[in-house]
């Protein structure tokens, strides 16, 4: 009887550890947003991220989220640069790879474009405040020191308490 009870308990521990991993999940599912776009020469894009969307434990522990950009360009080699902009509340961290470890607020990224497909991976960390509404995020790429294109980043909060 004993052996019987044991075994029900861990398999009922495993039920639960499961569960709980695929609720983890589905909570980080939606922390970021996919963007995959093309950039020619001079355009200015504008697309929204909606910071409605996140789980309600990052709303509360962390808000912000993770924009993930793969640009199509003709250029070898931009500068992306997220110096200013409209929302100086918005904190900006940029990187051309995956996260392994605490970025450094950068405002000017060297970014390499893939020989073979042209695509300019760049990720966007974007921190905001609690009780945040919206904001711009404009990121600006130049070319040789050439202006090449912009992207406006249309930061939105439709959870936000009191808007």
């Amino acid at each position: 009887m004993k052996r019987r009870t044991r075994r029900a308990a861990f398999f009922l521990l495993g039920l639960f550890t499961a569960a709980a991993f695929a609720l983890g999940q589905s909570q980080n599912g939606r922390d970021r947003a996919f963007l995959p776009l093309d950039l020619p020469r001079g355009a200015h894009i504008v697309r929204t991220v909606d910071l409605g969307r996140l789980s309600p434990v990052k709303r509360v522990l962390n808000p912000g989220c993770t924009v993930s950009l793969r640009l199509q360009t003709d250029a070898r080699a931009l500068r992306c640069s997220a110096a200013g902009g409209e929302a100086p509340q918005i904190e900006r961290f940029l990187s051309q790879s995956g996260k392994k470890g605490a970025w450094a607020n950068a405002e000017d990224v060297l970014l390499r474009a893939d020989r073979r497909t042209g695509r300019v991976p760049l990720t966007v960390e974007l921190r905001v405040p609690r009780g945040f509404s919206s904001g711009d995020v404009v990121l600006r790429f130049t070319d040789g020191g050439e202006p090449y294109a912009a992207l406006t980043l249309r930061v939105e909060n439709s959870g936000a308490s009191g808007t």
